[in-house]
């Protein structure tokens, strides 16, 4: 199975963008299911769920070139990773999934920093982190921790909220 591109005989059509949490289902899940688990990763005893990934299995937007396994939560159906290039940066790369993640780490290869970022138990962030002049960052998590040399302009607000998000 090929996901983000139309199969073996055309090897074409790639999808463009981010894909974060994708699951495989042996039956029909309700719209109601859906909407349910759009933002929330499902349990991987869930009845009927073939394969479960989360694409969390390395940190985002560094150097990860040795990283192209993509774990199936289920334990049934591992994944690889091709045609990425994973040598840093954001494009073509593990990315900062849109769920809840565990734990964080905020690096300087990421590039300006902007949003929102949201982990249930920590975020690190690491040397040489910036932050977007004249922009809004949210650092949403109960343990924020911070090296001494980071960027924040005087332009930005920085906001530390200590509750993060739920992991379901």
């Amino acid at each position: 199975m090929y996901i983000a591109r139309q199969g073996t005989t055309c090897n074409c059509n790639f999808f463009k963008g981010k894909i974060d949490d994708v699951s495989i289902w042996s039956k029909k899940i309700s719209t109601q299911d859906i909407m349910q688990l759009m933002n929330n990763s499902v349990p991987a005893s869930s009845t009927g769920l073939v394969a479960a990934y989360t694409f969390d299995d390395a940190n985002p937007c560094v150097n990860n070139v040795s990283q192209t396994t993509l774990n199936d939560d289920t334990g049934n159906h591992q994944g690889t990773l091709s045609n990425l290039s994973l040598t840093g940066g954001c494009t073509s790369n593990w990315a900062i999934g849109e769920g809840c993640q565990t734990k964080m780490r905020l690096t300087s290869d990421m590039g300006v920093l902007v949003g929102t970022y949201s982990a249930s138990s920590e975020i690190e962030v690491m040397p040489g982190v910036i932050f977007g002049a004249g922009k809004n960052v949210t650092l949403s998590a109960p343990s924020v921790n911070m090296e001494m040399d980071i960027e924040v302009p005087s332009t930005s607000e920085l906001t530390i909220a200590q509750d993060g998000c739920t992991q379901n």
